[in-house]
């Protein structure tokens, strides 16, 4: 299950996908999230896939998708205070997100029936306390895991506020782990292909709500041999020495928090903003049916119409007869609807002058306000002249697609060519391209290149340097600042200005490295 959320680069840009597809809504569920990097749970050889948004699996090492824990973290409903169990705990990443969020006053269990599991779980807990920044930040529930099968408890009158079952539960044993819930207390776990939240309303009567379809696998069964009699973890109440150092960071971490409002805003670190793909070039070419519009079968050379009539079954162009027909002209949506004889040279003529007026027009409504700049390819000034219509318009296609955008000049091609390449105004704008088969005829339009807007970081960097980007606008990443202006830093620093002894400092700082 997963892959509805595009992957990030890391665990920010995961969060901020998952939020982006409505996946996460609760703030206090993000801020967990966020604190809690999902790669860190991950074995080193499969970190890379840490960010996407799909389940992993190494042996009896488990995390579903992020958008599925985004889910039950949302539908727990969780506070301050409360009771949590998580049936078939893994490798702890879930209930150290809740334990975040339920605070030292609250109860943290976890059941696991594979013993490795529940060791790495305790190793990668530990390396928790001891490095990340959020142990400062919040008042952490300690998890608490213990082995066994959560289909085979021991008789036990023990009820939690909020449990989630971590794998697909047949349906025969449901009522039993219903059993489980305070009334009032809400249940989160996949039945028949459904995360389903059921909150137990009253003694004997549940409430159902559908969260969204996964596909888990299912508990194990307890084995028919003989019965396996569970433990649930035991709840001790904290040492005194353990209520103190609770009670000092508590009051710390509100002294941090009142001079520093922003510390998590300004240490948390920023993914890269991903640019969506854009449309850069639009090429719209332009049909012409000669090379001018009084262009006749008798005017065009005898080579020429060979050659044109060799050509009209392999590229599928005909000449126009010489009546009169309605033409269309495909220039972005500019269209020329009339009718004029070949013979006629005051009405060609007309026809022109309607026609490059009709390009002015296009070109300068499309430059106003903007910025832009054109310069022509080796690939432009090396195409051939083409010696017919239909060759004459593939080759331009072809030389028009290799051109570049980055002189503000008007460059004329080589008169051979018989081409040129004109712009008017700024970029994002329209690029005309003309061509003349005679040196003595007017040039006729025969593309129009509509570009889109490029930031001045990116033109700016494009000499020397082609493709070169500036990340100018980027947000820095506050994670190496140094020193680090996070909740751990001004923790140590509140600590060690205690008038305490060093060995009581320490065990204030959870054993940590000052």
């Amino acid at each position: 299950m997963g892959g509805a959320v595009s992957s990030g680069e890391n665990n920010d840009a995961l969060v901020d996908n998952l939020i982006r597809a409505d996946y996460m809504k609760c703030p206090e569920v993000e801020r967990v999230f966020r604190v809690v990097d999902r790669a860190f749970y991950y074995t080193d050889e499969d970190k890379q896939t840490a960010y996407k948004d799909l389940a992993w699996k190494n042996k009896n090492l488990h995390l579903s998708a992020p958008c599925i824990y985004s889910q039950v973290m949302e539908s727990l409903e969780l506070k301050e205070g409360m009771s949590f169990l998580n049936l078939g705990s893994g490798t702890g990443y879930l209930s150290t997100m809740v334990g975040l969020i339920i605070g030292s006053r609250g109860v943290n269990h976890g059941l696991e029936i594979h013993q490795e599991v529940i060791d790495y779980a305790h190793e990668k807990l530990q390396a928790f306390i001891k490095g990340n920044s959020a142990i400062d930040e919040y008042d952490f529930c300690i998890p608490q895991f213990e082995q066994g099968n959560c289909l085979s408890l021991a008789a036990t009158d023990r009820r939690y506020d909020r449990i989630y079952c971590g794998a697909a539960c047949p349906e025969v044993y449901n009522n039993y782990i219903k059993q489980l819930v305070d009334i009032g207390g809400i249940l989160v776990m996949p039945v028949n292909d459904e995360l389903l939240q059921i909150r137990r309303t009253d003694e004997n009567s549940w409430s159902v709500n559908r969260v969204l379809p996964v596909s888990f696998s299912s508990l194990i069964l307890p084995q028919q041999e003989f019965v396996e009699d569970t433990v649930l973890p035991p709840i001790n109440p904290y040492s005194l020495q353990n209520l103190c150092r609770i009670r000092i960071r508590s009051v710390l971490r509100q002294k941090v928090s009142a001079e520093h409002p922003d510390l998590w805003h300004r240490s948390r670190k920023q993914p890269k903003e991903t640019k969506r793909p854009v449309m850069r070039r639009c090429v719209v070419p332009l049909f012409a049916n000669t090379d001018s519009d009084s262009d006749s079968q008798d005017e065009i050379e005898p080579a020429e119409a060979a050659e044109m009539s060799s050509n009209d079954s392999s590229e599928h162009h005909s000449i126009p007869p010489n009546n009169e027909e309605t033409s269309m002209d495909r220039r972005a949506g500019v269209r020329s609807a009339e009718s004029l004889s070949d013979s006629e040279d005051v009405g060609a003529k007309t026809k022109r002058e309607k026609f490059d007026s009709g390009v002015s027009d296009l070109l300068e409504s499309g430059s106003d306000g903007s910025s832009s700049s054109c310069n022509q390819s080796p690939a432009g000034e090396s195409s051939a002249r083409p010696s017919s219509v239909s060759e004459r318009n593939s080759s331009i296609s072809g030389g028009a697609m290799a051109a570049s955008t980055e002189s503000e000049n008007v460059t004329t091609m080589p008169e051979e060519a018989g081409r040129q390449v004109r712009t008017r105004g700024p970029r994002p704008g329209i690029r005309l391209i003309t061509h003349s088969l005679r040196a003595e005829e007017r040039e006729r339009a025969a593309l129009l290149i509509f570009e889109s807007h490029m930031d001045a970081e990116e033109t700016s960097g494009s000499d020397g340097d082609e493709g070169a980007v500036s990340d100018t606008n980027e947000s820095p990443d506050c994670s190496r600042v140094t020193p680090p202006e996070d909740y751990s830093y001004y923790m140590k620093r509140s600590l060690m200005e205690i008038p305490l002894p060093f060995k009581l400092k320490s065990f204030l700082n959870y054993d940590r490295a000052f």
